[in-house]
């Protein structure tokens, strides 16, 4: 694809990668910011691009939402001039707040230049509180506050938001380390805990109220799809047995060329996120 990269204002630049630019487009903040991570990965766009969409996006972090929360970001209509308006919805706070922490620490890494993070320090930690304060009382993320289930997809971007968040810290000798690492082991923990079948091997794709959602093997989304996630996000890359079952299930139930195009990104993305944070987990969390 030939893209001009003056062209369109800098989340259309991300967008375009996800669907036709229009004179008007609805732009979802959180599948915007997975195809970033996505072509980061597959190192499909300058760097310099994904730099101009995470300065755009912390320039549109809510101080006190519809939901009185901060650090979320809202959706946006984003016009072919670059008009922009402000939805005043988002999908699932937690999942939005942890797939950015994760993007900016590998666009950090790629750069190896932490700064961006240092410099904007205050939004970065609006953010991973955000996902301390969705917590309920099992340790797992709510999608917001007018929303209390607990969804795998959800949980595992804010565990991975949150390990990258700790990941930076360090790097940056930040005084709030402790308390995020922290987090990051309760909330391992919890994830563990709350998402495994013992009976099924699997995870649980959902949780609402007092039912756990076992997986059907012969629904795509959310079954199958979620089963990417612990795979992804590090959470299995030391369980051999586990990770294996995983990743020949993924294989044998999903067509990748059959997946919508954001489903597809994260298939894509699964190995290459999960060095990573297999990277970061052995370097924090050895025990576990």
């Amino acid at each position: 694809m030939n893209v001009n990269y003056d062209e369109y204002n800098s989340p259309l630049n991300i967008w375009k990668y996800y669907s036709t630019i229009r004179k008007k487009n609805y732009v979802n903040s959180y599948i915007t910011t997975l195809t970033a991570v996505y072509l980061i990965l597959e190192n499909k766009i300058p760097i310099g691009e994904i730099r101009k969409y995470i300065y755009w996006y912390l320039d549109r972090i809510n101080t006190s939402d519809h939901n009185r929360i901060t650090g979320t970001i809202y959706d946006f209509e984003i016009t072919l001039d670059g008009k922009e308006k402000p939805l005043r919805i988002y999908d699932s706070a937690d999942g939005y707040a942890g797939l950015f922490l994760t993007l900016s620490t590998l666009y950090c890494i790629r750069k190896q230049d932490y700064s961006l993070i240092k410099n904007y320090i205050d939004k970065y930690l609006d953010i991973a509180y955000l996902i301390v304060h969705l917590k309920n009382s099992k340790g797992l993320t709510i999608s917001d506050p007018q929303n209390h289930q607990n969804y795998l997809m959800n949980n595992l971007e804010a565990y991975g938001g949150l390990l990258s968040i700790i990941y930076a810290l360090k790097k940056i000798n930040h005084n709030d380390f402790n308390y995020y690492y922290a987090h990051v082991i309760s909330f391992n923990r919890d994830i563990w805990q709350n998402f495994y079948d013992f009976k099924t091997g699997y995870f649980y794709w959902a949780i609402t109220d007092k039912t756990y959602h076992q997986i059907n093997p012969d629904n795509i989304y959310p079954d199958v799809y979620s089963q990417i996630f612990p795979v992804a996000y590090g959470l299995v890359y030391n369980k051999s047995e586990i990770r294996n079952r995983l990743i020949n299930f993924i294989s044998e139930k999903l067509d990748p060329l059959k997946l919508p195009k954001e489903q597809y990104f994260m298939y894509r993305s699964m190995y290459l996120l999960e060095k990573n944070f297999a990277y970061i987990s052995q370097k924090f969390l050895p025990e576990l």
